[in-house]
């Protein structure tokens, strides 16, 4: 898989399935961003990944009072398993 000069967002990055997947998708030669809720747990994971991973706190992101009617407010409708910290992709 060649995903040199690709841009990839992966949340969840700081531990379990988001940091492995972030790891594979640099080792493939992405730039990967990681975000996540856990600032020393994004920094040391991108610091093990390499320099092509660039920690984002997920937190300095969040609205602080998302509309209910959006979904946003309801983990359930957001997809994913978060009470395990699953990982998503987004490519940019």
């Amino acid at each position: 898989m060649d995903l040199e000069g690709k841009n990839i967002l992966v949340t969840g990055g700081g531990s379990g399935y988001g940091k492995g997947i972030a790891s594979v998708l640099v080792k493939a030669g992405a730039n990967v961003w990681i975000t996540g809720r856990n600032t020393a747990k994004l920094q040391a994971a991108a610091f093990i990944i390499g320099a092509k991973a660039v920690p984002v706190d997920a937190s300095s992101a969040r609205p602080s009072s998302p509309s209910p009617a959006s979904g946003a407010a309801d983990p359930r409708r957001a997809g994913g398993n978060h009470r395990h910290g699953g990982g998503a992709v987004l490519q940019v």
